[in-house]
């Protein structure tokens, strides 16, 4: 009795497997459906790498180049404006301003905000734009008034972007 319900039962699978299998060998095949290049472009903004048409070759973009800083805050005003090879800033500092944000007038950029434990703060990375950028640091300090300072920083692109003098040019350079 088992042994009759045990090839029942792998009769009834193999059934169900077999009969789709042997339909989909024995059918005609589908129509292909071609799609054009153009009708491909209107259906997507990716095409195959294979595929060039005339006049179709793509500038190679550069890859981001970044390069980040960190920047020590303190609650007392800045004397002095910051030079730095870096297009990314970090600040970190002491959380002497309450509600605090920092805003990189120049770009527009607002940074966030993260608390640390030893009751300090840092925040994301800031974009730099080329040249001078004004970061604007506002908040309310201990007697609850509201602090405004700016902080210049200029940003020089970093090293890894610049042109390499030729050797001519250091040649010259150390004999002057």
């Amino acid at each position: 009795m088992r042994e009759q319900r045990f090839l029942s039962i792998t009769l009834l699978l193999v059934a169900m497997l077999g009969v789709p299998a042997l339909y989909s060998t024995m059918r005609e095949p589908r129509a292909k459906t071609e799609v054009s290049l153009e009708e491909g472009r209107l259906l997507s903004a990716r095409t195959p790498a294979s595929i060039m048409t005339e006049g179709a070759v793509l500038p190679v973009r550069n890859s981001v180049k970044s390069k980040p800083l960190t920047l020590n805050y303190s609650c007392s005003d800045f004397e002095e404006d910051q030079e730095v090879d870096a297009n990314l800033l970090r600040l970190r500092g002491p959380s002497c301003i309450q509600e605090m944000s920092i805003t990189n007038q120049t770009n527009g950029f607002t940074a966030s905000i993260i608390s640390l434990k030893e009751n300090g703060f840092t925040t994301d990375f800031i974009d730099l734009s080329p040249g001078e950028n004004t970061l604007e640091i506002k908040g309310i300090n201990s007697e609850g008034k509201v602090v405004q300072q700016f902080l210049k920083v200029h940003s020089r692109s970093p090293a890894s972007e610049r042109p390499m003098p030729s050797p001519l040019e250091i040649f010259d350079s150390e004999e002057n």
